[in-house]
C-alpha cells in the first residue's frame, strides 16, 4: 500500500495533528468555559435587574396610592375651608375642574386645564417694604403681582 518513504512521512505526520487537535479541543474548553462564566455572569445581573424593577414597580404603586389619598384629603380639605368662608358670609370662587393624572393619556390635557386654571386664580402681589409696608393686593391674573426685582441680581 504505502511505499517506504512515503509511510514513514505519513506516520510522522500522525503525532503532529493529534498534537494540533489537542491544541484545538483544548483551546475550545476554555472558550465554552469563558462562556459558561459570561452566562453565568449575566444571569445573576439579569435577575438583580428584575428584582431592582420589581421593587420599582412596588414603589410605583404605593406613591401611586398615596397620590391618591394625599389628592381626595385635599379635596376634602378644600370642601370643608369653603364651607367655613360660606357659612361665615365670605364669597368663595368657583372649584377649577380636577382632573386626576392616572390616565395616562390625558395626562398632558390635565396639565393644560391646571395651567389654566391657575391663570384665572388671583394671585398676592407683595410690594417691597418702602412701598405700602408689605400690603398685599390682589390682582386678577397669575404672575402679575410678581416681587419687584425678583430676576433682578445684586449689583
Amino acid at each position: 500500500m504505502y511505499s517506504g518513504q512515503g509511510g514513514q512521512r505519513a506516520g510522522a505526520m500522525v503525532p503532529e495533528i493529534l498534537e494540533q487537535i489537542k491544541l484545538d479541543f483544548e483551546q475550545l474548553s476554555q472558550e465554552v468555559q469563558q462562556c459558561k462564566s459570561q452566562r453565568d455572569q449575566f444571569q445573576v445581573s439579569l435577575e438583580g435587574q428584575t428584582s431592582e424593577m420589581q421593587q420599582m414597580n412596588q414603589m410605583i404603586e404605593e406613591l401611586q396610592a398615596k397620590h391618591v389619598a394625599m389628592q381626595s384629603q385635599y379635596q376634602q380639605e378644600i370642601m370643608r375651608l369653603r364651607s367655613q368662608i360660606e357659612t361665615s358670609g365670605g364669597t368663595v370662587p368657583p372649584n377649577p375642574p380636577i382632573k386626576s393624572e392616572n390616565t395616562g393619556a390625558s395626562s398632558g390635557a390635565s396639565r393644560g386645564m391646571a395651567i389654566a386654571a391657575a391663570e384665572t386664580i388671583p394671585l398676592p402681589s407683595f410690594h417691597s417694604a418702602a412701598g405700602a409696608g408689605g400690603d398685599v393686593e390682589m390682582h386678577g391674573q397669575a404672575g402679575a403681582g410678581a416681587m419687584p426685582g425678583a430676576g433682578a441680581m445684586p449689583g
